[in-house]
């Protein structure tokens, strides 16, 4: 990831503070706005290209020493972001269905490519777990502990579920993005949603009854209809 030259430059801050906010309304709750943790990449890459578009610098690149391949593990989702969606396939799909799509993923736009088309044969979490002939729904456990049940869920297959929001890429490891609602306070909800990590590091969604899809990254869903990503589970 690159490093922003010290110190700051204010007026580039307050720029791109404001045009990205603009853009990701979802990040302010009550006026006030949401700091990025270290965990959203995606979006953290998106406000240093903002701060530079408004004069902000960044340091210039230090070489990295050489690795035999054996020891490359490719961590970081950003570089999987320039990953082309094949627009092309299932164009009847795109056709039938791509207006759904986009009123209820604003935010995933066209930049998306159908797997798969249309079926009530399985669903969102059904496709997590491996499982293409069954609907599973997704459950939201108590108020003390909304995401119980999808823990009991995915530790049945091997999956933990992780401290943070790391959905960045490991070609050793299998991860599972669960989205929920949330209440004004910030807590869970109910939880709506499932999307697992291809081996390009993006991720595939099965969006109900609709079509199964490959998206760049996990916000690429957020919005009203699944609320946001709130757990990553990994195996």
């Amino acid at each position: 990831m690159t490093r922003l030259s010290r110190p700051l430059n204010k007026k580039a801050v307050r720029a791109a503070d404001n045009e990205f906010y603009k853009k990701h309304p979802e990040l302010i709750k009550e006026g006030k706005r949401i700091p990025l943790s270290k965990h959203q990449t995606s979006l953290q890459k998106e406000w240093r290209e903002l701060y530079v578009k408004h004069g902000g610098k960044i340091e210039a690149p230090k070489k990295l020493p050489d690795k035999k391949p054996k020891d490359i593990v490719q961590a970081c989702s950003e570089a999987h972001a320039s990953v082309p969606m094949d627009t092309s396939k299932y164009p009847d799909q795109r056709k039938d269905y791509g207006d759904i799509v986009k009123n209820a993923f604003p935010k995933l736009g066209e930049n998306y490519e159908v797997l798969a088309p249309a079926t009530n044969d399985y669903n969102c979490i059904a496709h997590t777990l491996g499982i293409n002939d069954k609907w599973v729904n997704p459950k939201t456990g108590s108020k003390e502990n909304p995401l119980s049940e999808m823990d009991k869920m995915y530790a049945a297959i091997g999956y933990t579920r992780t401290e943070g929001l790391d959905t960045s890429f490991d070609a050793t490891k299998k991860k599972i993005v669960v989205y929920a609602t949330k209440n004004p306070d910030g807590s869970i909800k109910e939880v709506t949603h499932g999307a697992i990590q291809d081996n390009k590091g993006t991720f595939e969604s099965k969006l109900g009854g609709l079509p199964l899809i490959r998206h760049v990254t996990p916000e690429a869903l957020n919005g009203a209809a699944y609320g946001e990503p709130v757990a990553v589970y990994v195996k």
